[in-house]
């Protein structure tokens, strides 16, 4: 695979890294919610990347495709969140 593959799916990673310290998962604690931030934020990143790529909006070692993975997990981390937050 490429370096672009690599940096898309350590910027989902470090983003559910970020997401899970200063928004925890509210029904998962611990490990699992660390877990289930990591997972969800590199599939986002990866599901925002190569569908920019697939329709050609631009390459796999190309700048956007890097911001597109940050938005797309960023995205992809709120919505999780918003769906498994604590209900008050």
């Amino acid at each position: 695979m490429t370096v672009g593959l690599f940096w898309t799916i350590f910027a989902g990673f470090i983003l559910g890294l970020l997401m899970n310290a200063f928004l925890p998962m509210g029904r998962l604690a611990g490990s699992k919610g660390l877990l289930l931030a990591v997972a969800i934020g590199m599939a986002g990143a990866l599901a925002a990347s190569f569908a920019g790529q697939g329709m050609h909006w631009w390459g796999r070692e190309q700048l956007p495709a890097f911001v597109a993975a940050l938005v797309g997990a960023g995205v992809l981390l709120a919505a999780g969140y918003l769906f498994l937050r604590p209900r008050t």
